[in-house]
């Protein structure tokens, strides 16, 4: 006679549930690992890829750190040519999106200097729109015209650069200065000149750091030891 013991299906069930649980954990487990292993893979691709792309344009950055870093005097309220040629340089690459997947310090340096001239471009925008009415309303003291450039010379710590300008148009130079701090003193026109000084400041930095970081670039390059700017 059979008892229950002795029944050789009595745990057909719950062997065949644990064989079950187990697959299907064993299976999570070597999916999660084959997951990470493929994200990984992914990652150093996406690197490798950066990198090189990178080393490719960073001759096209290192010409247009060679041009000017001042702002012009003849063309107000734009950005200097040296940020215009990075940004030409690197217009069609998302510079910002490598400098994330891959933070390579010349990388994260150029999107740095390409953000912080476009954060000046627009402090310039602003200071223009307010600094444009507030000439009209001095016209009575110097035709706007002539105030107009002299008033960026200012902004830029360069009005002695105008001296003769002035006299050649037959009027005197204090009153130029008489007639551009009354466009400064103006409510509008403070705070944005504050906000485009700070932008100025925040501008030349992150261009003196992607110099630095070039310059790291190249000597490493040469197996040499860097200099600083």
């Amino acid at each position: 006679m059979l008892t229950a013991a002795s029944d050789p299906w009595s745990n057909f069930g719950p062997d065949v549930l644990a064989g079950i649980l187990t697959g299907i954990t064993t299976g999570i487990v070597v999916g999660l690992i084959l997951w990470r292993l493929q994200v990984r893979a992914e990652r150093v691709r996406r690197q490798r890829e950066i990198l090189f792309a990178g080393d490719r344009i960073l001759p096209d950055v290192i010409r247009a750190m060679k041009s000017s870093r001042d702002f012009s005097l003849d063309h107000p309220y734009q950005t200097p040519p040296r940020y215009d040629a990075l940004e030409a340089a690197t217009g069609a690459h998302p510079v910002a999106l490598w400098a994330k997947d891959n933070p390579i310090p010349e990388l994260v340096a150029t999107a740095q200097a390409l953000k912080a001239g476009e954060r000046l471009r627009l402090a310039l925008d602003s200071l223009e729109g307010a600094i444009r009415p507030a000439i009209k309303r001095v016209a009575d003291t110097v035709p706007s015209p002539l105030l107009s450039p002299f008033i960026w010379t200012a902004v830029l710590g360069r009005a002695e650069e105008r001296r003769e300008w002035v006299a050649t148009n037959g009027l005197a130079f204090d009153l130029f200065e008489y007639a551009t701090s009354r466009v400064f003193e103006g409510s509008d026109v403070a705070p944005r000149l504050r906000s485009f000084f700070a932008e100025k400041a925040a501008y030349e930095q992150a261009h003196l750091e992607l110099g630095n970081q070039i310059i790291t670039h190249v000597f490493a390059e040469k197996d040499l030891p860097s200099q600083p700017v």
